[in-house]
């Protein structure tokens, strides 16, 4: 399991007490990716729960479920990249700015349910 790391470059011009300008990148990931690769041999009602854990690790989140009667782990991941720019205009005792950042993507998953025997029911990935 990765920890949140976030880098950013920040770029910036400003020009006297005329404007500011500035362009900034930052990389967000957390957590490690499940690869389609690591996942596709659990197979519902061949794969068990020591099957899965051992193919992938521990989980992010376990939850119970159905009265007890099943259990569904999930592995989530973020690694997403994104980019925006600001300008910054100053006038006397007030300012004017504006500031925007493009985030396209979304978090990733693996989702798995399993019967009270341990035994995998459903796969969801996304």
């Amino acid at each position: 399991m990765r920890l949140p790391s976030t880098t950013w470059v920040l770029l910036g011009l400003c020009s006297g007490h005329l404007a500011c300008v500035g362009l900034n990148f930052r990389h967000q990931a957390i957590h490690q990716a499940i690869s389609p690769e690591q996942s596709k041999h659990l197979v519902p009602g061949q794969a068990n729960l020591g099957d899965c854990l051992a193919a992938l690790g521990a989980p992010t989140e376990v939850e119970v479920a159905k009265a007890n009667q099943q259990w569904v782990l999930s592995w989530t991941w973020v690694n997403k990249k994104d980019w925006g720019f600001f300008l910054a205009i100053p006038s006397g005792d007030n300012s004017a700015s504006f500031n925007w950042q493009s985030e396209k993507q979304k978090p990733h998953f693996l989702r798995l349910v399993f019967d009270s025997q341990g035994r995998l029911l459903h796969k969801l990935q996304g």
